[in-house]
């Protein structure tokens, strides 16, 4: 597998499904956005995997299911749980490199990835953000509850969700 990398500020950005981690071990990966289905919160072999593979890495876990609604149900992605991991990925600075990665590395990790590139680009580079996740992930189709959730976070007044309607259907 060749690894792809976006940059932005010095900070270099992945993403990827479950499968795909023991690729990154040993690339210099300092921090790693780890997304779960909810059902896994209590279970520490995510945990235990992310630790084995990445010992050294700051770590931040999410735990929600890849569902587009507000009202979805226990593990529906909640604002909270977005602002969580963008107050994580607010710390990263030139010369860290960021993993982001769930199931198949398509909708809630990309997603994030999206969020995270316009989240250290700053206001009016949405559309390039997108382009770059594309670029990394061709396959990529983040998933819009967490665009709108990150879009409001960040008062990017629809700019994040523009950039991504229409050019992708979730289908994680």
């Amino acid at each position: 597998m060749s690894i792809k990398a976006a940059r932005i500020n010095g900070i270099e950005v992945s993403v990827c499904g479950v499968g795909e981690l023991p690729d990154f071990a040993g690339q210099g990966v300092t921090h790693v956005v780890s997304l779960w289905d909810g059902y896994h919160a209590d279970d520490p072999k995510p945990r235990q995997l992310i630790s084995s593979i990445f010992p050294v890495a700051q770590v931040h876990f999410g735990f929600f299911n890849d569902v587009f609604t507000r009202f979805s149900g226990d593990y529906a992605p909640q604002l909270e749980a977005i602002r969580e991991i963008l107050t994580f990925t607010s710390g990263l600075r030139g010369g860290n490199y960021l993993l982001l990665h769930c199931a198949v590395g398509v909708s809630r990790s990309a997603a994030m990835t999206f969020a995270t590139l316009c989240q250290h680009a700053g206001p009016g580079f949405e559309a390039d953000c997108f382009r770059a996740l594309i670029q990394i992930r061709p396959s990529a189709s983040p998933n819009p509850l967490i665009v709108e959730f990150a879009d409001e976070l960040l008062g990017r007044d629809g700019a994040m969700i523009a950039s991504t309607k229409g050019k992708r259907e979730p289908s994680e």
